[in-house]
């Protein structure tokens, strides 16, 4: 163990003074054409309609006339070198990260992993949280030294948090380069099929800790999830100075990883409060979905079993369409926008399916908060109790009869049919080109949402509503699906 450590103070030494010289060269200061060292401002809605061209309250913004979210730094003189100096400074922050990572690393394994008094599954929760913040870290330094945008660590991190557990506000993306977008490619597809395992061992181990029947823990669950609300509406009511009806919108956008980005965290203090708060209570609020669907399956397990697969699958979707008009009406009657129907059933879909891209973000009156709320949270019962089964039934229903390799090859041919069809249909409405394409769809079926690429006309709003209800949770049980066959290996070599 002292070998290792040693190792990775001499990597960290070399890795520090590679970036410097990798940062510094990227930024010259008499560069003609400097790169930008804010975060790149996407037309996130703000539910002001004093950004939006002609008054036009809540209405979605073309995205070469959007003007920057007021909650967002201005721009600065690129060629300053005070800004060039902001750039490289936080140089000490990724030595800092990463030692601190070593050493709660070491810790664990001395305190934790090497004591018999924790089983294999005490201690699996604690490891695959060390493994999410290895990972979020990795790809911090990634995008730290290979990004055009020149964000600061504190930033990167910011970024790969919310990335990560797919809140997506959209305030940070890196999409300037071919690089940038490759790296988010693989950033976005490997954060699912890893952490899809890594995840589902976490809430595996909090649901075999709970004794006696589904459900029992429920108002437990319910009861931290309304403190970590409560806290979150207070905490960045304090840091923004906001309302608290502002704040508890964007602690329920954020735990139920909607991030529509309409209310952002600004400055480096904010944005920690938000990485430590989305690192805390995502995972909480991931637990009373499970909770609750074990409930709910465990209630109605003896009429769903008198069903037939097709009466059950017909009820699912019969659930979703309900909650999904329901939701479509509430905005429109609700609403202080004055959006049309077709565009609240849009914002319905986008918001039901957690995507939350932010070109309509319902935050202008007390009655939009109020709407927004309910229907995130009604939401989230409906994916407890539908999404996941009628996914899991129509994927039985594909690979009934087949062997492992035959299963995990016709789960991938479905995966990629979705994002081919995404590309396809959007290039066809927007004109975009492939990898824009394939951008806009890997974040849209991992529902994170940035907001950066948007359905711009009423036909392409059209259709990604019944992508997004059908894409969306088809991805998440495929990747899920795909994954949990080797979940076992992967248990058995955290638990080792």
């Amino acid at each position: 163990m002292k070998l290792q450590l040693l190792l990775c103070v001499a990597f960290l030494a070399h890795a520090s003074a590679h970036v410097a010289k990798f940062r510094g060269q990227k930024v010259a200061v008499n560069d003609p054409t400097p790169v930008s060292t804010e975060p790149k401002h996407w037309p996130k809605g703000t539910g002001d309609s004093s950004n939006l061209p002609n008054g036009d309250a809540g209405a979605p913004v073309a995205q070469e006339e959007a003007a920057p979210p007021p909650s967002k730094p201005k721009p600065v003189d690129q060629s300053s070198p005070d800004q060039l100096k902001k750039a490289d400074s936080p140089l000490w922050h990724l030595l800092v990260t990463w030692l601190v990572l070593i050493l709660v690393t070491v810790a664990y394994f001395q305190m934790v992993h090497g004591k018999k008094s924790y089983t294999p599954a005490q201690r699996a929760p604690y490891m695959a949280f060390l493994i999410i913040l290895w990972f979020i870290t990795v790809f911090a330094t990634i995008f730290f030294t290979l990004s055009t945008h020149a964000w600061t660590w504190i930033e990167c991190m910011y970024f790969c948090v919310v990335t990560v557990t797919t809140v997506g506000y959209g305030d940070y993306v890196p999409h300037d380069s071919v690089l940038d977008r490759l790296m988010l490619l693989v950033f976005l597809w490997l954060n699912m099929m890893v952490l899809s395992v890594v995840l589902g061992i976490v809430t595996g181990a909090v649901d075999e800790g709970a004794e006696g029947k589904k459900g029992k823990n429920l108002k437990w669950h319910v009861l931290n999830i309304i403190g970590v609300t409560i806290f979150g509406a207070t905490l960045f009511m304090y840091l923004e100075s906001w309302t608290f009806l502002q704040g508890f919108t964007f602690a329920t956008v954020t735990l139920t990883t909607v991030g529509y980005g309409g209310l952002l965290p600004t400055g480096p203090a904010a944005m920690i409060c938000a990485s430590i708060f989305i690192l805390i209570g995502v995972p909480m609020t991931g637990c009373l979905v499970g909770e609750l669907g074990g409930m709910i399956d465990d209630k109605f397990k003896n009429k769903k079993a008198a069903m037939s697969k097709r009466a059950l699958i017909l009820t699912y979707v019969g659930i979703i369409i309900g909650w999904l008009f329901l939701g479509a009406q509430l905005f429109h009657t609700f609403n202080g926008h004055g959006w049309d129907w077709p565009q609240c059933l849009y914002l319905a879909a986008v918001t039901m399916t957690t995507v939350g891209y932010g070109d309509y973000t319902p935050t202008k009156t007390y009655a939009d908060h109020i709407v927004t709320i309910i229907f995130i949270w009604g939401s989230v019962i409906i994916i407890a109790a539908v999404f996941g089964d009628l996914d899991g039934l129509l994927l039985d229903a594909l690979t009934k009869g087949k062997n492992r390799m035959q299963s995990l090859i016709t789960r991938l041919m479905i995966l990629a049919t979705i994002i081919v069809t995404g590309v396809v249909a959007f290039d066809y409405f927007e004109g975009w080109p492939i990898l824009h394409g394939l951008v806009y769809t890997s974040v849209t079926c991992t529902t994170v949402g940035y907001g950066h690429l948007l359905p711009s006309s009423a036909a392409a709003r059209l259709f990604a509503v019944p992508f997004l209800l059908a894409g969306v949770p088809m991805t998440g049980c495929l990747v899920s699906s795909i994954s949990g066959q080797y979940s076992d290996e992967i248990s058995k070599l955290i638990e080792d």
